[in-house]
């Protein structure tokens, strides 16, 4: 049995039977070989001769209730504030159990959420994002965050085969610190093909979608057969993903949708409850013209079609007119 005490002596005591008075030396420990017995093991402290301290531990029974107590009474209604409220598994007469790992499950009532459960124990792999949490040297707790809207919280804690107990603080208004709003996408809203619209399916992909880009989010306002609005999504090796690309020449005829955005020519139909797009694309470059030969010049240089070797274009053979489906979405 292991006593610390910065005091000058411990006097350990088993069942009422003193086992000895031992000095304690700087910064350490004092000891005794003890046999187990079920009873009590008391530890007394001694200054300057005088006994000042006394603590004690006695054998438990078994695991009979929870004890659920919260570290404050009150807390901020400012969805931020946490509260833990700590479990304690206890024998029928209020002992801590220190041998027991019961699983105990927490229940949030008011305006708050349970955010976290933990046991300190380094072996548990269990999920900290939980509802229930075993208890580890009889001990456990929950982390409970309020929300922005004042009330009573109740917090309750049970374990099959125990009585369970529940803890209950309240949160108060207070003034809210300053914040960024959250963004919301803007959504047009008329007749037609006007709204939201994103690419449900597309037939770019691969290194073909890595270069030309995928367009993934329309934004389309159709009045009086003109199409105007936006393209958004990943601008491939020719930018634009950094702003919305702007529609231009968009015309709506009938069933009939055709719009520039960017390096992209879409043109299809309207088909049931969504917009069937072929794609074209425009690079914004050509092939260098090959030299006029030398009839004299050793046989060099790019091959006499003009071709590149070095630039394999088999990756793009399907890149001339790709397909895109777009259905509409509210966000």
């Amino acid at each position: 049995m292991w006593v610390y005490s910065n005091l000058d002596k411990v006097e350990l005591l088993h069942n009422g039977q003193s086992l000895g008075t031992k000095d304690v030396k700087k910064d350490s420990h004092v000891a005794w070989d003890v046999e187990y017995a079920p009873g009590s093991i008391e530890a007394r402290g001694w200054k300057d001769g005088k006994q000042v301290m006394t603590t004690r531990r006695d054998t438990t029974g078994a695991a009979a209730k929870l004890v659920l107590r919260a570290d404050r009474e009150s807390l901020q209604a400012d969805g931020e504030d946490v509260a833990m409220f700590a479990v304690e598994v206890q024998d029928a007469n209020g002992r801590t159990v220190p041998i027991t790992d019961n699983l105990v499950t927490f229940t949030v009532t008011g305006p708050a959420k349970l955010i976290g459960v933990g046991n300190g124990d380094p072996t548990d792999q269990s999920p900290d994002k939980g509802t229930s949490k075993k208890a580890f040297s009889g001990y456990c707790m929950a982390l409970v965050q309020t929300e922005k809207t004042p009330g009573t919280i109740t917090v309750e804690a049970t374990c099959a085969g125990l009585s369970g107990a529940q803890a209950t603080v309240s949160s108060k208004q207070v003034e809210l610190r300053p914040h960024v709003s959250i963004w919301q996408r803007p959504i047009p809203k008329g007749a037609g093909i006007t709204g939201l619209w994103t690419a449900v399916s597309d037939s770019a992909t691969g290194f073909v979608a890595s270069v030309l880009g995928t367009p993934r989010i329309f934004t389309l306002t159709e009045e009086g057969g003109k199409l105007t609005g936006t393209v958004e999504g990943p601008g491939g090796w020719f930018g634009g993903e950094d702003a919305p690309a702007t529609i231009r020449d968009g015309v709506v005829d009938g069933d009939h949708v055709s719009f520039k955005s960017g390096i992209n020519v879409f043109d299809g139909k309207i088909k049931g409850a969504d917009l069937e797009l072929e794609r074209t694309v425009h690079i914004p470059f050509s092939m260098p013209t090959p030299p006029k030969k030398d009839p004299n010049a050793p046989v060099i240089g790019p091959a006499p079609d003009g071709t590149d070797p070095s630039f394999d274009m088999s990756d793009f053979s399907g890149a001339g007119k790709m397909t895109v489906t777009l259905r509409r979405s509210e966000r």
